[in-house]
């Protein structure tokens, strides 16, 4: 069946079961939604009257789920079109691919825009770190997805947002204590103290595991201060400062598929040889200014600064370090300091022009980069032949081998504009050019010069219209151009004399549309859309031996699919919640790469047939949930499901990853005496202990490309709050 006639067959059998389910209209209480999202039009607006897909996860959803909220594959779970992946490994950042974009990443998020208080996570070559991201203490979590995301530039195939919450007037603190599977204990403590002019909320928790695999124990510390100061009616100030520190992550990398299915729970060797491990710490703070100049005009002003250090120890075999390697190496243990800062300015006006509402928005931002690297062997011996535990002490810092300072940087200009021309439409239009450049001094001489740099720029519109077909039904279309540039990682290494900095890497260029419909009616919200992303320059793997990884514009890709969001509440407490997606993502051309332990020469090379699969992506994606409340609110209780289709592991899609099906309960009880509420909850995920694998590492040079999960697992914990009325 072609994919076409498939998702007509899927939309068909969807939008039938949808509204014969929505309308079964019970008379009860409000969903109470709250739906005013930022991420689509960068100012407060309904998301039920933006021509885009953009879903928001509050608070309150947050903290009823009794999720231990320490990375994002346990927050967004919820969303269609998005994949978030649990590791088990925080030696490694998390995988975060929207409608297929970022899939891929070697190496923590590329693809997606992240964005956590107003400071990007993303940096300008478009790779992110999410580690630091304070998800006990979020407000909510946004997430857009579609052509509208071009609008936050450079890597945007989606974007999610993160707020903090901010102090209410009065006092409040909130300590909360867990515990769980594989020596998992988490302590938060949150306290705020504000008044009518200004307001400090501050969060800090630690958390440490045993881990479910060998060798993946890590703790985690967290810091996040918020202030926010009313200077006058009109002029509001907001300061953040977050820090991280992990002092010590075990990694214990990806199986083959056969130590998957028999010893799951088991770290690779190399990972146990070489001692994988990694350290970091992350200080950031940063400000947003907003001026409210007169009723048509504002003015709004971004800007932070931050610093992230990190050492990391990989499994680079000493074979790939010495001999015919010798000259060509980086070693197999990394140090990172990154030094990073940017700002963002905004100008908005707002004004009647015919009796129609126009709102526009013209503003600019700049973000940089500085990184120092350096790279050492893994090993110290004095033998000719080091072999690892006789010759050789392995796992540790040995001999130089890399020494770079590198930097990435953007300067985009930006223009919004949006037109309400009657009750009925809505019409949204925007373009952004960005500028962005990279580059690597090497410092390190005796195997050659291998500094280089490239600049790219691009312009790209976006646009949108919505129709008001009802006052409870919208339908829209929208469509945008967006591109991905290389990241620094991607751009490290080249096939010629020196292997240097890849200057012949290309920015992908993707063009998006989208097409769909919002019902808000009585106690039932629905939304629907179907997409297609056509992406050229695709950037894929060449060649991935000996520890380096070199990258190549592979060609055309497709992406299309369909999502689905329904949310019901029924009578009792009762409420529903529905969100899946299909999605067909396949290479267009075929192209020539190279997978294996060893070099590849032009016979070895491996052809891609137009037609695969994109590797790291779900085809279809289910999430189902029922929950009860009672009507004291005292008692909250739910029943989760999700559902995941087979994953292919790599471009060959000669491997893959099962698909599974996963059941999770929740409970929680809290007692309420005026102004204190003390809660307990308890959490089970994986009732039926089914062995599947949560995560993949996508074209493994040693096709150690599965991250197992564990079966069933429990958490219990306490929280005690303090909010005067």
């Amino acid at each position: 069946m072609s994919i076409k006639k498939y998702l007509n067959l899927r939309v068909t059998t969807y939008t039938f079961l949808i509204f014969n389910f929505s309308s079964l209209n019970a008379q009860t209480d409000d969903l109470h939604l709250d739906e005013m999202v930022v991420s689509a039009t960068r100012d407060s607006r309904d998301s039920f009257e933006i021509p885009a897909s953009v879903s928001k996860i509050s608070q309150a959803s947050l903290f009823e789920k009794s999720n231990p909220n320490n990375n994002l594959a346990e927050s967004l779970q919820s969303v269609p079109g998005v994949i978030a992946n649990n590791r088990q490994n925080y030696a490694q950042d998390q995988q975060i691919s929207i409608r297929g974009f970022g899939a891929r990443s070697p190496s923590g998020v590329n693809g997606v825009r992240i964005i956590a208080d107003g400071i990007p996570a993303s940096r300008p070559d478009g790779s992110a770190q999410v580690s630091n991201l304070n998800l006990s203490s979020a407000e909510s979590i946004e997430v857009l997805r579609g052509p509208f995301s071009a609008l936050y530039g450079n890597a945007s195939g989606g974007v999610l947002l993160l707020e903090s919450q901010s102090a209410k007037p009065g006092v409040f603190f909130s300590p909360t204590l867990e515990m769980g599977s594989y020596g998992y204990w988490k302590s938060d403590n949150q306290i705020s103290y504000g008044t009518n002019q200004w307001g400090s909320f501050l969060q800090q928790s630690r958390f440490s595991t045993d881990g479910y695999r060998d060798h993946s124990a890590a703790t985690r510390d967290l810091f996040n201060l918020k202030t926010d100061i009313k200077i006058n009616d009109d002029q509001k100030l907001t300061w953040v400062i977050n820090y991280l520190n992990m002092p010590l992550s075990y990694d214990p990398q990806g199986l083959s598929a056969a130590q998957a299915a028999t010893t799951p729970q088991a770290a690779n060797a190399n990972a146990l040889l070489y001692n994988t491990r990694k350290s970091l710490s992350q200080t950031q703070t940063g400000f947003n200014w907003t001026d409210r100049i007169d009723q048509q005009n504002q003015l709004q002003v971004t800007s932070y600064v931050g610093q992230r250090s990190l050492e990391q120890f990989l499994s680079t075999p000493i074979s790939s370090q010495t001999g015919a390697n010798i000259n060509t190496t980086s070693g197999g243990a990394i140090n990172l300091d990154w030094n990073y800062f940017g700002f963002d300015t905004r100008f908005s006006n707002v004004q009647e022009i015919a009796d129609m509402s126009l709102k526009f928005s013209v503003g600019f931002n700049y973000d940089r980069l500085d990184e120092r690297r350096l790279g050492f062997n893994n090993f110290i011996s004095s033998s000719g032949s080091p072999v690892c535990g006789t010759t050789a002490s392995c796992g540790v810092l040995g001999t130089l081998k890399r020494d770079e300072n590198n930097y990435a940087q953007n300067f985009d200009q930006y223009v919004q504009a949006e037109l309400n021309p009657n009750e009925y439409w809505k019409i949204y239009a925007g373009m952004r050019h960005s500028y962005v450049a990279m580059g690597s001094q090497d410092n390190y001489a005796s195997n050659g010069n291998q500094s280089g740099g490239n600049q790219f720029s691009s312009t790209n519109p976006i646009a949108g219209v919505l129709y008001q077909i009802t006052p409870t039904l919208n339908t829209y279309v929208s469509f945008g151009r967006g591109f991905e540039t290389p990241t620094l990682l991607q751009s490290a290494y080249s096939y010629g004399a020196n292997n240097g900095f890849n200057t012949g890497l290309m920015a992908s260029a993707s063009q998006q549309i989208e097409a769909g419909i919002k019902l808000r009616a009585n106690d039932t919200y629905l939304k629907l859309a179907i997409f297609q992303a056509n992406t050229s320059n695709e950037i894929g793997v060449q060649n991935n031996t000996g520890g380096r990884a070199i990258y190549q514009n592979v060609g055309d890709t497709l992406r299309q699919g369909f999502e689905l969001e329904l949310l019901h509440q029924w009578e009792h407490g009762i409420r529903t919640i529905l969100a899946g997606s299909l999605l067909n993502a396949s290479y267009q051309n075929s192209f020539l790469t190279c997978q294996s332990s060893s070099t590849c020469t032009n016979p070895q090379f491996t052809t891609i047939n137009a037609g695969n699969s994109l590797p790291g992506i779900a085809p279809q994606r289910v999430y189902a949930e029922i929950s009860w409340r009672s009507p004291n609110k005292e008692w909250e209780t739910g029943l989760e499901y999700r559902y995941s289709s087979s994953i292919f592991a790599n471009d060959q899609n000669s491997e893959s990853a099962a698909s599974y099906n996963l059941f999770n309960v929740r409970l929680s009880h809290q007692n309420l005496w005026d102004e204190w509420t003390f809660r307990q909850f308890l959490r089970i995920d994986n009732l039926g202990n089914t062995p599947y694998v949560g995560s993949l590492i996508v074209n493994e040079a040693n096709k150690n490309y599965y991250e197992t999960s564990p079966g069933m697992v429990w958490l219990v914990g306490l929280n005690l709050t303090y909010r005067p009325k």
